[in-house]
């Protein structure tokens, strides 16, 4: 599973929605915050921190297992 699936899973698990997203810096709307989520776009490393901020998670790296 990629991150932005993972991204995906927890916006819709607490209910949040591509609107209230697309509110952040670097998304500024809701296609674009579509495009994302359906892999037509690539967010940057900035976007996905603030995406991942804005629903209480962080962004980290850890060794491949």
């Amino acid at each position: 599973m990629t991150i932005i699936n993972e991204l995906r899973k927890i916006r819709e698990e607490q209910k949040c929605s591509q609107d209230a997203l697309s509110a952040l810096p670097g998304i500024n709307s809701r296609s674009y915050m579509n495009s994302l989520e359906n892999g037509w776009r690539n967010p940057s490393l900035a976007t996905l921190t603030k995406w991942a901020d804005a629903l209480g998670y962080e962004v980290a790296l850890r060794p491949k297992s």
